[in-house]
């Protein structure tokens, strides 16, 4: 083989080696990349977008006291899906970190509050009136 074809060869190689390092170094660092929450809110039984502070009443007896929150996070894609509940007053409910509320009391409005952990900062409130 001669030196030029020798040279060629180092040539191509190294473009080659360029462009698969640039792309597929790219695409190792996008698996690192956290996608952060871009919305959260709740929904109902049928999965309708319920505007923010809307009211639910809950029918609460001796034999239901609970009631399943549901909610949506956007992007699907979001690395971090974890979330926290808070109850203002927090006195009338339990909430678990499933979003499952049961009430202490009847006749109480409560505030519902779910908070993104991802630090995006996302958050929804609905209010849940039991009757």
């Amino acid at each position: 083989m001669n030196k030029k074809s020798l040279v060629l060869v180092i040539i191509v190689e190294c473009v080659l080696a360029i462009l698969l390092i640039s792309f597929f170094g790219k695409a190792i660092e996008s698996l690192y990349e956290k996608t952060l929450c871009s919305d959260i809110y709740f929904v109902d039984e049928q999965g309708n977008r319920l505007e923010n502070n809307a009211m639910i009443e809950v029918d609460i007896s001796d034999t239901k006291t609970n009631y399943q929150l549901l909610y949506v996070i956007e992007p699907k894609a979001a690395s971090e899906k974890k979330v926290e509940f808070s109850a203002t007053p927090n006195e009338y409910v339990i909430i678990d970190k499933y979003g499952n509320v049961t009430f202490l009391k009847e006749y109480v409005d409560v505030a519902i509050t779910i908070h993104t952990t991802d630090g995006s900062g996302k958050q929804a409130t609905i209010r849940l009136s039991a009757i």
